[in-house]
């Protein structure tokens, strides 16, 4: 529809609509508009009159409609009050019925002759139709009517829109919902009166591919959002089915949202990127998928499984890593000389302050004596300025990573250098989001809630 054109004749109306149908024709690639409403209209009509069948052809489409909702609304709704409701419109249309039914006489009227001269416009038969005709409403309504006016048309449009729904039911693409899919599939194919007992198989068709695309996602970029986006699926799924009677399918839902649970602690834990990242790191992907294992559902479905995290957060508390980076990728030195190397970051350290340098003292050399300095995170540095010229780190101080301050409502790191040597994982601050290594078990209890235990 090309609205607001109140006055055909006007040229630069004209010149507008003109550049409004060119554009159409070349963004749809078809012939022009106006002759293409012309052909509709009289076929329209030509049909009406043989009572033959509505066809609606493609070649008709887009079908480009000037109107005025203005003046459509002025003559058809001004005829259907009274004077006194009349009285309470808006000025400027008042006005607009009054220019275009007494031209110049108007402007010598006062505002009460007005309101009774504009009142008797809308009134009259013969103005009200010309009005509407004027705005070109009845051409719309021939159009809509032609297009999805009948049973057949209905039907018609339906069954296109079933096929939308089916379509985004199977591909499922990141901004789907599968369950409102299905949802309106349901509701439709129930409205035509076709069966719907398939539907729930369509569904577990499109989410197991979903699964393989998690692990996928997760050994090649170490992100939790494929797992993610399978348990929200799972979420949407139940919650159509709290409006929908599938019998047995809530409780196939609850028993996939546990397994998938379990496959994505598994797969997370037992990913070579996972055992290759800094103690810090597993400490705040542990600890994210910790943040719902106090909630009643987690603990009564997958008790187990809490008790699997936390005996690996437990593990990691008791590991010391590198006092550097925080990687648990260390290794110990040569020749019992009681030093740590790091494979990740190359720090070298020992747990206790030694008198002389023991690859020195290995080797026999004569000076043996060590210098001492301390970095910022206050461990100790001891220097050999012997033929070996080693440093060695002391852990006299725990690096403080986690150690965090406000800043513009957030929280960040007090140490930022110190974090980003030890800390690669972005923790998002909603458990919503599927990026977060907890969302899989938020998403997991919110479908256990729902579930009758």
């Amino acid at each position: 529809l090309g609205n607001k054109v109140d006055d055909p004749d006007d040229k630069e109306q004209k010149a507008l609509l003109v550049e409004a149908r060119k554009a159409i024709s070349d963004l749809f690639g078809v012939g022009d508009r106006e002759q293409a409403l012309r052909n509709f209209l009289a076929r329209q009509k030509n049909e009406n009159t043989k009572k033959a069948k509505r066809t609606p052809s493609l070649k008709d489409f887009p079908i480009f409609i000037p109107i005025s909702a203005m003046h459509a609304y002025v003559y058809r709704c001004g005829a259907r009050l009274s004077f006194e409701e009349f009285c309470t419109m808006e000025d400027d249309f008042i006005e607009k019925i009054g220019k275009e039914s007494y031209g110049r006489q108007w402007h010598r009227l006062n505002r009460q002759k007005k309101l009774e001269k504009a009142f008797e416009a809308v009134s009259e038969k013969d103005q009200q139709e010309d009005g509407v005709k004027i705005s070109n409403f009845e051409t719309f309504i021939k159009v809509l009517s032609y297009c999805i006016g009948g049973k057949e048309n209905q039907t018609r449009l339906i069954e296109g829109q079933i096929d939308v729904s089916l379509h985004r039911l199977k591909t499922a693409k990141p901004n789907y919902d599968l369950g409102e899919e299905l949802l309106s599939a349901h509701n439709k194919l129930q409205a035509l009166g076709k069966p719907v007992d398939h539907l729930p198989a369509i569904f577990w068709e499109t989410y197991k591919p979903l699964i393989t695309a998690a692990f996928d996602e997760l050994n090649k970029t170490f992100s939790p959002k494929g797992f993610g986006f399978a348990m929200k699926q799972l979420y949407n799924y139940s919650k159509a089915l709290e409006v929908l009677s599938y019998p047995g399918e809530m409780d196939v839902v609850k028993k996939k949202a546990e397994e998938l649970a379990l496959k994505y602690a598994v797969a997370v834990l037992s990913c070579d990127a996972m055992k290759t990242k800094s103690k810090s790191d597993q400490f705040l992907i542990i600890g994210s998928m910790l943040l719902c294992a106090s909630e009643t559902p987690f603990i009564l479905h997958l008790g187990f499984l809490k008790l699997y995290l936390e005996a690996q957060m437990g593990t990691l508390k008791g590991t010391k890593g590198c006092p550097g980076c925080g990687s648990t990728r260390t290794q110990t030195g040569n020749y019992g000389t009681g030093t740590l190397s790091c494979n990740d970051c190359g720090t070298i350290w020992m747990e206790s302050k030694p008198q002389y340098c023991p690859y020195c003292v290995m080797n026999s050399h004569s000076n043996r004596n060590l210098q001492s300095t301390c970095d910022s995170s206050g461990d100790e540095i001891l220097s050999c300025f012997s033929f070996c010229r080693n440093k060695f780190r002391i852990r006299t101080n725990e690096k403080t990573q986690f150690e965090m301050k406000i800043e513009n409502g957030k929280l960040v790191p007090v140490d930022k250098e110190a974090y980003k040597k030890s800390v690669t994982v972005a923790i998002p601050d909603r458990l919503d989001d599927t990026e977060h290594f907890g969302s899989v078990f938020w998403t997991c209890c919110k479908i256990l809630k729902g579930v009758q235990v």
